[in-house]
């Protein structure tokens, strides 16, 4: 399902992209040139999160099967810290650097550069958050919630990201693309934490 919503999100960021990037002085090319970047340079971070999130699945499902309930809380508290942590230095790094970064994969433009420094800078605000929504997305199935563990999995693309690719660009044009990242983001890390608030507490009590 994960998969399937990644891949629906990408087709339908790539025909609005092209749309509004028509119609802009960027044209057609430039701004899916600079998703792709983009997309490239989040994957690292994606992998490091799932990477993580995965190695603290065994640890959270042996403990709960043994009730070692303070234990299971603590990791979970742990690897949230370390998953802000490199999200907070990774946004620090697109924020300093986004003209490095795009020129490792070309040269362009000015217009590239330009509409891709501002692309980097607003759309992967959200990567500062995105390891808490892939934690907890484990977390879930890992203590046999596989119905919380969906709605994790899917909030991201599916609930927020996916309907605020339609609504933002017929209000902001082409600048209402670079926004959707981060208020998807934002908005699924609220909900993620409110659904994992109720376990922890409940494993707690």
């Amino acid at each position: 399902l994960m998969q399937i919503a990644i891949m629906l999100v990408q087709i339908l960021m790539n025909n609005i992209l092209g749309y509004y990037g028509e119609q802009s002085e960027y044209g057609r090319d430039i701004p899916l040139a600079v998703s792709g970047v983009v997309t490239k340079i989040n994957s690292i971070f994606t992998a490091t999160f799932s990477g993580i999130s995965q190695s603290c699945q065994p640890i959270f499902g042996y403990n709960y099967g043994a009730k070692n309930y303070d234990r299971v809380r603590s990791a979970f508290r742990y690897a949230l810290k370390i998953m802000l942590g490199i999200g907070i230095a990774a946004v620090l790094i697109f924020q300093i650097f986004p003209r490095q970064l795009l020129e490792i994969f070309q040269k362009g433009n000015d217009l590239y550069l330009e509409f891709g420094t501002k692309y980097l800078r607003i759309f992967m605000i959200g990567t500062s958050v995105n390891g808490i929504i892939v934690l907890i997305s484990s977390f879930f199935p890992s203590i046999g919630k596989a119905k919380e563990g969906t709605i994790a999995s899917l909030s991201r693309q599916v609930i927020f990201q996916l309907p605020l690719l339609i609504i933002f660009p017929l209000i902001w044009n082409l600048n209402g693309i670079l926004y959707v990242g981060p208020v998807a983001d934002i908005s699924a890390v609220v909900l993620c934490l409110l659904l994992s608030k109720k376990t922890l507490k409940a494993l707690k009590n």
